[in-house]
């Protein structure tokens, strides 16, 4: 991926992300309290090898009803559990719907995937379900251009209780 098409996809992120800063300031303070801290278990790339498990914290920012910034950190490991470990970090921000979420965001360049790309981050899309204290997630990682596709799946259970009673 070139640097001109990250630069696009950040800019089309600012503009996103600051078009919903008013809607998201009428938000009624219903929501449950704004931080929450998952632990999330995935399996990345679930096409072909090298295929990925990943183990990590994942802090939840809701910034009102709708918007949510997810900076994470996980530590990948091969799924031969040989090779070497790699500390990824990445930022998604998700827009939610009752229990249903997505959204898009950025995360570390594994050395291994993109032999076509110099960037250090890779794009990521994220599509999923809450359930009471735990989340499901589909993950697409986008490593190396379109063709070059990761898909990932994610359990996370969320550490601690909420607030409040979430809006259903």
């Amino acid at each position: 991926m070139t640097r001109k098409k990250i630069v696009l996809m950040a800019l089309a992120a600012a503009v996103l992300g600051l078009a919903a800063v008013r809607p998201v300031g009428a938000q009624s303070s219903r929501t449950q309290s704004p931080l929450g801290l998952y632990v999330n278990i995935a399996y990345i790339n679930l096409g072909t090898p090298p295929r990925w498990m990943a183990f990590g914290p994942e802090l939840e920012w809701r910034a009102g009803r709708l918007v949510t910034f997810n900076p994470d950190v996980s530590l990948w490991f091969p799924d031969t559990l040989r090779g070497t470990i790699r500390v990824v970090p990445g930022l998604t921000v998700n827009l939610r719907f009752n229990r249903v979420f997505f959204g898009g965001g950025v995360v570390g360049r594994v050395s291994e995937w993109g032999i076509d790309t110099d960037s250090w981050i890779v794009p990521k899309l994220q599509f999923g379900l809450l359930t009471g204290p735990a989340k499901i997630a589909l993950t697409i990682h986008i490593p190396g251009g379109g063709n070059d596709v990761a898909f990932g799946f994610t359990i996370g259970t969320r550490i601690g209780r909420p607030g409040r009673r979430e809006p259903d």
